[in-house]
């Protein structure tokens, strides 16, 4: 971007890859056992042409998650994931179910994350994780 310095570049990258799961999972599933989809969230944190796929598919409020790996497809228009992002582009995950929770890999797609600290590019795919169990019993 014009005007980024690599450091507040850097810096809004790093911030964003630790809670990109939060950010773009965590809002799309519900508190449901086995948990399911849902799109409650997205009128509320994003601006109108944004749009989530599942393995190609438009997501389906209330439907299970795929049981094994699945792909998640956003297209966001201003999105404010967790108050402290604004985000524009694309992004995909590749999820996989892990024993404690859901790890994926995060592909940008010309998405733009704007926080107090500036705005920033990301390019480069990169690897995330989360926790699914409650926080007592998380290591």
């Amino acid at each position: 971007m014009p005007g980024a310095s690599p450091a507040v570049d850097g810096a809004v990258t790093a911030e964003f890859s630790r809670f990109a799961l939060n950010a773009l999972l965590v809002t799309l599933i519900d508190d449901d056992e086995p948990p399911r989809w849902s799109d409650v969230a997205l009128n509320h944190i994003c601006g109108p042409a944004t749009h989530v796929e599942v393995d190609g598919l438009p997501l389906v409020h209330g439907s299970k998650l795929p049981a094994g790996a699945f792909t998640v497809r956003w297209s966001m228009d201003q999105c404010t994931a967790l108050e402290a992002f604004e985000l524009q582009g694309g992004v995909e995950l590749l999820v996989f179910h892990e024993d404690t929770g859901l790890s994926a890999v995060v592909t940008p797609d010309k998405l733009i994350v704007s926080s107090t600290m500036g705005s920033s590019r990301m390019r480069a795919p990169f690897a995330s994780s989360m926790s699914l169990l409650p926080a007592q019993h998380r290591p």
